[in-house]
């Protein structure tokens, strides 16, 4: 670890002020020496070159203050060596810097490090700063380099079928069912009696391996008669429904069942291979869940809140640049968790092994993507009162031609939900926002220039109104390729929408990533052990997660501390994120500390 105090550099400690306030901030006091003390302290520097463990000591008594153990003079003023007689005043002030940066990652208060460490018992020192002692060679390779090969590894899911994980894909898959049966219902290509039976047939096997059986008359040996009769009863009363619900839009002339009329066997087709793939990629998925059950080492966990298909394939790319074998991080044989070749489908379950990862992994990579949801955030703040680190990951949207035809590539879903949300976040008001959007569109309308910002606007709403009309003729909601012809329908105006979502995007993920890294509730949490603030780490591409996750294993991490807004922060250096905090509010460090902490721990 390396710490960068530009406060305590610029001390001089030639001067006999810049020696009391390099002890205070050892100390972890503002120190008010009498007359008498300042004369002897000046007079006792004035004959000092250096400075050996004995006199800084009489220099901590001189001043009312705690000898300090020849382990914790050599740690920090020595860098642990045991030929180190003497220091220079040079070595003073480094040897300080380097107690105030171990003091904030190990105990968020700089006078109790200081009164815990001074005399400490050698295995305890050894506990306390060990864990933030950057590793060796040797280290690296016993940890993580030369671990055993896993039993059994992972079956990978392949990028276009990471979406079948998901709760919501199979609720979409059957929604289209649904649309299909209901256009054969209308052009008399089925019955009720048949579309009843696949319900009934499809709601079965649902119920069943939500149960963890193969079928439904498993029900009763495995979880008991009452479960079985509530079984029927609900496949009865949700069938008798969904019937309700295909006989009603087989009637309804939204529905336009007769534009289907030659493309039913491919629709057929196509719905029948997803319905395929889904079991398929759901069965192996769950057995990757066990495999990521049964490893010794957990290293990352990695947090998300995927619902749509694009979700999940832009978290596998971003997984695999995080981790990939030619990364910073391809020579550690590291395990995580990768949440895209996962599948648990009982909630329940699913809740207890995310916990049982998130407590086993040594650190968490948060996906910001594009909003909070209850259980992702829950998961940044659960790591960070376990007392370990949060690395937050924020798309930054660089290269406005290779955004727009990123964006141009997704189905009218995202655009449609996208822009919902920017319009909710009041995205397109932002200044930086409204500035770009006519420097970067371009649209067909000639008094754009005349009144910039009004009729912009207007022109953004037509745009997103036309979108909205083409969505709602649209039938189903995986058909690939009636999603290419509405796009073709909107013609150039398409263009133009992705112009605008790829400057509203970039606005919308910058000011995230400054809400995370400055103002947002969950930025800080306390560990709930040791009562410690730590903050989590904003990164903007994968390769600078993979980096600062090697530098969080290794303990390879360099961090500014800086006084600002009425705290102390240690800054990580790149990211410029505070990963500790010490508050300079007395009252609250006061009740804080008596109220938090055991008598055993009391901190003064």
């Amino acid at each position: 670890m390396e710490f960068v105090d530009a406060e305590l550099r610029d001390l001089d400690v030639k001067e006999l002020e810049g020696i009391v306030r390099l002890v205070g901030m050892l100390c972890g006091l503002r120190l008010e020496p009498s007359e008498s003390d300042r004369a002897l302290l000046g007079s006792m520097m004035a004959k000092a070159d250096k400075i050996n463990y004995e006199q800084l000591n009489e220099i901590l008594l001189l001043l009312n203050q705690h000898r300090i153990s020849r382990q914790f003079y050599r740690f920090f003023f020595c860098a642990g060596s045991r030929d180190c007689d003497a220091i220079d005043l040079g070595q003073f002030k480094s040897g300080v810097e380097k107690f105030r940066g171990f003091a904030m990652l190990c105990f968020g208060n700089f006078r109790f490090a200081f009164r815990k460490l001074r005399t400490a018992a050698a295995h305890e020192f050894d506990k306390e700063v060990e864990k933030y002692c950057e590793q060796s060679e040797d280290e690296i390779n016993r940890e993580y380099r030369n671990r055993p090969p896993m039993a059994v590894n992972i079956e990978p899911v392949d990028k276009e079928r990471t979406w079948h994980v998901g709760y919501l894909s199979a609720a979409k898959l059957f929604k289209d069912q649904l649309t299909l049966m209901a256009i054969e219902l209308a052009l008399q290509q089925t019955t009720e009696e048949k579309v009843t039976e696949f319900l009934r047939n499809h709601l079965e096997k649902q119920y069943s391996h939500r149960a963890g059986v193969t079928t439904i008359d498993q029900v009763a040996s495995t979880h008991g008669r009452n479960a079985r009769h509530e079984a029927e009863r609900y496949v009865s009363q949700q069938t008798d429904k969904l019937v309700q619900e295909v006989v009603r839009t087989a009637g309804s002339p939204r529905l336009r069942a007769e534009s289907w009329r030659a493309k039913l066997d491919n629709v057929r087709g196509l719905l029948t291979q997803y319905a395929h793939e889904l079991d398929d990629t759901r069965d192996r998925a769950k057995k990757n869940t066990d495999i990521y059950l049964t490893w010794d080492y957990m290293d990352v966990y990695v947090a998300t809140s995927m619902r749509e298909k694009w979700e999940y394939e832009k978290g596998f790319d971003f997984v695999r640049e995080v981790f990939g074998k030619n990364g910073p991080l391809g020579d550690l044989n590291l395990r995580f968790f990768d949440p895209t070749q996962s599948y648990c489908p009982d909630r329940i379950d699913k809740g207890l092994i995310e916990g049982l990862m998130l407590r086993r992994a040594e650190c968490t990579v948060y996906l910001a993507q594009e909003t909070d949801t209850l259980g992702k955030d829950s998961e940044l703040a659960s790591t960070l009162a376990q007392g370990k680190p949060v690395i937050a990951y924020v798309p930054e949207f660089q290269n406005f031609e290779e955004d727009c035809a990123d964006i141009a590539k997704q189905p009218l879903a995202f655009h449609h939900k996208r822009g919902l949300l920017l319009d909710a976040e009041d995205i397109f008001s932002e200044p930086a926002c409204l500035d770009e959007l006519p420097e970067r569109v371009k649209p067909n309308l000639s008094y754009v220039r005349e009144a910039r910002t009004v009729s912009f606007l207007e022109r953004k709403e037509q745009l997103f109104g036309r979108l909205r009309d083409a969505i709602s003729r649209r039938t189903f909601n995986l058909l690939e390729d009636e999603d290419k012809v509405l796009k073709s329908e909107l013609g150039r105006d398409y263009e133009e929408i992705c112009q605008i979502l790829a400057v509203a995007e970039k606005h919308y993920f910058n000011k995230r990533a400054d809400t995370l890294k400055r103002s947002h509730p969950l930025a800080v949490q306390v560990h709930l052990d040791s009562g410690v603030a730590w903050g989590v780490l904003v990164v903007r591409n994968g390769k600078h997660c993979a980096e600062l996750i090697r530098k969080i294993l290794m303990n390879q991490m360099s961090f500014n501390i800086v006084h600002e807004l009425g705290a102390t922060q240690l800054s990580e250096e790149k990211t410029g994120c505070p990963y500790r905090v010490v508050t300079d509010n007395a009252k609250l460090t006061n009740s804080f500390w008596n109220f938090y902490l055991t008598p055993d721990t009391f901190r003064e």
